[in-house]
């Protein structure tokens, strides 16, 4: 991963921070993700595995559902 990428890991249910480490052991710049505006300026975005029906109201409940599409 080149150096100077911003990845938003969101971070709205458990496991992230194992993302953040791993993004970080490749170089890139890490952020926790939990709000519409931490979508700003990223590069990329790493959506962790989860429980679908959990992580689908998470999205919908804080706004992120729209700022991953929008990213997109």
């Amino acid at each position: 991963m080149p150096n100077n990428q911003k990845i938003a890991v969101v971070a709205l249910q458990g496991g992230f921070d194992k993302h953040i480490k791993a993004v970080a052991a490749l170089g890139a710049d890490a952020v926790e993700a939990r709000l519409p505006k931490d979508f700003n300026d990223v590069d990329g975005i790493i959506l962790p595995g989860g429980e679908s029906t959990t992580i689908i109201r998470l999205l919908s409940r804080f706004g992120v559902d729209e700022s991953i599409k929008q990213a997109h």
